[in-house]
């Protein structure tokens, strides 16, 4: 192992594509029933992540 850490926001946002990813794949299988009203809060909750990930980054560097 190098000893580096993980790019958190690289992270967060990779795993948050797969369970989206996931979560549409379930829905073309009709295993679930996604709506637009439930895809578009998603989305924006993946994005936040993925900016609250990167502001923490930023400050432990500092």
């Amino acid at each position: 192992m190098s000893g580096r850490e993980p790019h958190l926001p690289s992270l967060v946002t990779g795993l948050g594509l797969v369970l989206f990813g996931v979560a549409l794949l379930l829905d073309a299988l009709d295993e679930v029933d996604l709506s637009a009203g439930a895809v578009a809060p998603a989305l924006l909750a993946l994005i936040g992540a993925a900016l609250l990930a990167s502001g923490l980054r930023d400050r432990r560097r500092r």
